[in-house]
């Protein structure tokens, strides 16, 4: 018999592992909810009833009753020394000026520096010709 290279044509029967399966799922999930029922034997059924020994009962209340907010009062230094060392002065900074552009003599507009090609650009443009 020759082997197939093809696995996915080989198939194998589920229906009895599923079965068994979930039978013995639903079956510690029983056993869990019956231990749970039977094993505590009722234990639980003085939880909160008081006379506990040494605890300390409580009630429910709708309100706490909080502190009155205190009285707003000046801020006060204990003394008045302005600290042990002296603030520094603080230097004064200079703006470097500006380098100078050459062919802009002071006072001129940005439109006087358009060369004579820019300026036949902007004709042709906004003629639509």
């Amino acid at each position: 018999m020759q082997a197939s290279a093809e696995i996915f044509f080989e198939h194998e029967r589920w229906g009895r592992n599923l079965a068994w399966s979930a039978g013995l799922h639903v079956a510690v999930v029983g056993a869990i909810i019956l231990y749970a029922a039977f094993a505590s034997g009722g234990r639980g059924q003085g939880w909160g009833s008081g006379g506990g020994g040494e605890a300390m009962g409580v009630t429910l209340v709708t309100t706490v009753p909080l502190p009155a907010p205190q009285t707003q009062t000046q801020n006060v230094l204990a003394n008045e020394s302005k600290g042990v060392s002296q603030s520094k002065p603080k230097p004064e900074v200079t703006e470097p000026e500006a380098i100078p552009i050459e062919h802009l003599a002071p006072g001129a507009q940005r439109e006087d520096l358009a060369s004579p090609a820019a300026e036949a650009i902007l004709a042709h443009a906004l003629d639509g010709t």
